[in-house]
């Protein structure tokens, strides 16, 4: 199954999660997929106007199906072959 709509959230005190954030937000636009990130994180991450953002306190509210997969931090957001990296959740 394709992810139709992926949200993306990162740390915004570490460059490095600002960077990935962009990677995964990139690719996934390029697979098709549609990424939504969080207000602050699009902010500091520069996406601002790019992509499609939500509030934190919505993220997880809208979609969510008995088997929707969470992921709990950046690196399982970008396990699907992105960097060959991350955890499952």
């Amino acid at each position: 199954m394709t992810a139709l709509r992926v949200a993306l959230i990162a740390r915004h005190t570490l460059p490095a999660a600002l960077a990935a954030l962009v990677e995964a937000a990139d690719h996934l636009a390029r697979a098709g997929a549609s990424p939504v990130i969080e207000v602050e994180s699009a902010t500091q991450a520069g996406l601002a106007g790019r992509f499609p953002t939500v509030a934190r306190e919505a993220l997880g509210r809208d979609g969510q199906s008995p088997g929707a997969r969470t992921a709990r931090c950046s690196s399982d957001l970008i396990d699907d072959g992105l960097t060959g990296g991350g955890n499952t959740a």
